[in-house]
């Protein structure tokens, strides 16, 4: 997987990496065509504990397609943030 696809970014005390990945749909049985991208997050503690009760890490599951890998990262990274703001919902 290309590391342009991959964001790693510390919220302290937390870790966040970031996962893009490609969309692609039919157009029609011969053609394949690249729709856009998609990403998801799991959240860590950097001193390696618990991220909430006795969860290693929280997932951010995936969002919605972007034509643009950089705003598909940035959106799911703001979810991540959001998730650590409202400490992990469920």
């Amino acid at each position: 997987m290309s590391s342009d696809l991959r964001r790693e970014i510390e919220v302290p005390p937390y870790a966040v990496v970031v996962n893009a990945q490609e969309e692609w749909r039919p157009r029609t049985q011969q053609v394949i065509v690249l729709e856009g991208y998609r990403a998801t997050a799991i959240i860590m503690r950097l001193d390696g504990n618990p991220v909430s009760g006795a969860a290693a890490a929280y997932r951010i599951g995936v969002g919605d397609i972007f034509g643009d890998l950089q705003a598909a990262l940035k959106d799911c990274e703001q979810r991540a943030r959001d998730a650590i703001k409202e400490r992990f919902p469920s």
